[in-house]
């Protein structure tokens, strides 16, 4: 299973942002691919957060545009909305604590979790994540 981080959705929709054409490219190979893909709440929710926000971006959309790119994703038998497992708090403390994370990473922590308890890889461009010692990750500018 690849774990998509709400980067790689929002570039794959973004076409202002730098990395649109490569995150693109490698988000419709994956799903033509039919590779499983989990998508965590918390991604889902950022993807609307930051899609329907029209502060920074120029190409801001609707929530009912937003939440049917999200139902294009979901409406697919090989993506899932991923759930923490029963191990989730356990695994979620104690790789918070080797990395020592503060306020600023208990979101990454948690997609870190998620990523492994599901046995999964993470698709992201955010170089944060190298800090979870174990974490499979895939950079998608660099396939």
């Amino acid at each position: 299973m690849i774990v998509l981080d709400a980067n790689i959705l929002i570039a794959t929709h973004m076409a202002e942002s730098a990395h649109h054409a490569a995150v693109n490219r490698w988000t419709t190979e994956a799903m033509v691919r039919r590779e499983e893909v989990g998508l965590p709440w918390v991604v889902l929710l950022a993807f609307l957060r930051v899609m329907t926000n029209p502060a920074p971006f120029q190409s801001a959309i609707s929530m009912k545009q937003a939440q049917e790119i999200l139902d294009s994703y979901l409406s697919r038998s090989h993506v899932l909305a991923l759930h923490p497992t029963p191990a989730h708090w356990r695994t979620f403390k104690d790789i918070s604590a080797e990395a020592n994370i503060t306020h600023r990473h208990v979101t990454d922590a948690h997609i870190a979790a998620l990523t492994m308890e599901h046995d999964a890889e993470l698709c992201t461009l955010d170089r944060d994540f190298r800090r979870f010692r174990g974490l499979k990750l895939i950079d998608p500018l660099a396939a």
